[in-house]
């Protein structure tokens, strides 16, 4: 043990803590990607085609719901920081036993909801299996709660526990669901029933690490009042619009399309596109940690002109290359890609995954430069963005013959949000200069 902490005090005086901290945390993320396209695609490989549909399916429905608790965990975010550095102890435990009493009510409720609407829910989305609506709002019943416990540590920067903390996560999540559906019935039902196994040991490690954060009131700290509250959580809902506006949007492109296939094409067709949405986001696993590492610290920087230009054009150069790679790779080998991930049976995916993986490159741009315009307090490009979920949502519904035309599509609008967010990200980068 003595080792250990003297090799991370050696670490931490080479390449300083917010590096380390930075570097420890983008390799959980990076496990916690790769451990969920993992699952992908053992699941691709055990369940058939038309299950793989169901629970992809539902997976993005699942995503979409809860868009409204990612943007509270972006707020709680900076509530926990502030209060963990104006030592307000007691103030910070009782605004997180609130949040986790909230969010257990909110997540029961949901979820009872979706059992009592599942009739409603499986013939919209063509599902057969018998039992994956209450296993998925089991799931859900309990998912919010156990997240907020990694937004806490995150907060009060246990970065080493927040790391722990995800990485336990998607581990525990790979492992049960997987000898849940290999041993036990090979069926989406038992997909949703290892998630939420999961997340009952994650809940369970996560009160651990939050006792061992040992965050205890003292003597004259600030206790928890409504009025103390009520300001700083209003602001914090202010400074949320732009951000959620843009989560939201960036979410929908992702997930719209999944979601209008699967209630607009046969069980086949839809499996199929799930498949070649599996394959094409696999994209996203090195060059979508970009603008996460990026975000904080370009805010770092962001007073220093010189530092801040450099730094852009830095992390810019860092993302072409990380996207343009992997894309000319989908465009040269698909069958490759198809037949070494998930196999031969979706040799079917090859024809769409270079359109495919085209539009998740326009998404990564995309994301990328929203993200630093937040960095960047710049908000009001935000109340533009939705035009393009919209327009992506009015054009799968009109044009849907084929799952070409749903691509095309999906890449028309791409380009379009790319050469908007361009142009928007030229103008700041010359202001910057200029000023």
């Amino acid at each position: 043990m003595h080792k250990l902490s003297s090799l991370y005090n050696l670490v931490l005086a080479r390449v300083g803590s917010d590096t380390f901290n930075t570097l420890v945390v983008t390799g959980a993320l990076f496990l916690v990607g790769f451990t969920s396209y993992l699952l992908q695609f053992v699941l691709g490989r055990l369940l058939s085609v038309e299950s793989f549909g169901d629970f992809n399916g539902l997976l993005s429905l699942i995503t979409i719901i809860s868009f409204v608790a990612s943007v509270v965990g972006m707020a709680l975010v900076k509530i926990f920081s502030e209060l963990y550095g104006d030592k307000s102890y007691g103030m910070l435990r009782n605004v997180f036993k609130k949040v986790v009493l909230i969010s257990l009510g909110v997540g029961i409720a949901v979820g009872i909801i979706l059992v009592l609407s599942g009739s409603y829910i499986k013939s919209m989305f063509n599902i057969s299996s018998k039992d994956i609506i209450f296993f998925y709002a089991l799931n859900f019943s309990i998912s919010l709660t156990t997240m907020f416990f990694g937004i806490l540590l995150q907060g009060i920067n246990k970065f080493i526990f927040f790391s722990i903390f995800l990485v336990q996560g998607s581990t525990s999540r790979f492992l049960i669901t997987t000898l849940l559906v290999y041993f036990v019935r090979r069926d989406p039902s038992m997909v949703y029933l290892g998630f939420f196994l999961s997340h009952l040991l994650s809940l369970a490690v996560g009160i651990y690490l939050y006792k061992l954060a040992n965050i205890k009131a003292y003597e004259g700290d600030q206790l928890y009042t409504k009025g103390s509250s009520t300001a700083q959580f209003k602001k914090l809902i202010i400074d949320s619009i732009p951000i959620a506006i843009i989560t939201g949007v960036m979410t929908l492109l992702a997930n719209t399309d999944l979601i209008l296939v699967k209630s607009l094409f046969s069980p086949y067709e839809a499996g199929i596109y799930a498949g070649t949405v599996t394959l094409g986001k696999v994209i996203l696993f090195g060059s979508g940690s970009v603008a996460t590492v990026m975000y904080p610290r370009v805010i770092s920087v962001r007073k220093s002109k010189e530092q801040l230009l450099t730094l852009i054009r830095q992390f810019t150069l860092i993302q072409i290359v990380l996207v343009l790679l992997p894309l000319i790779v989908y465009v040269l080998f698909p069958k490759l890609i198809a037949g070494l991930l998930f196999g031969a049976k979706y040799y079917p995916t090859v024809p769409y995954l270079p359109m495919y993986a085209f539009f998740v490159s326009c998404w990564v741009f995309v994301n990328f430069m929203l993200t630093l315009f937040i960095a960047l307090d710049v908000r009001r490009v935000a109340f533009l963005v939705p035009v393009f979920a919209i327009l992506q949502y009015l054009g799968i519904y009109v044009f849907h013959g084929t799952l070409f035309q749903v691509l095309q599509v999906n890449i028309v609008i791409g380009i379009a949000f790319l050469l908007f967010t361009l142009g928007a990200f030229v103008v700041r980068m010359r202001n910057i200069s200029a000023y």
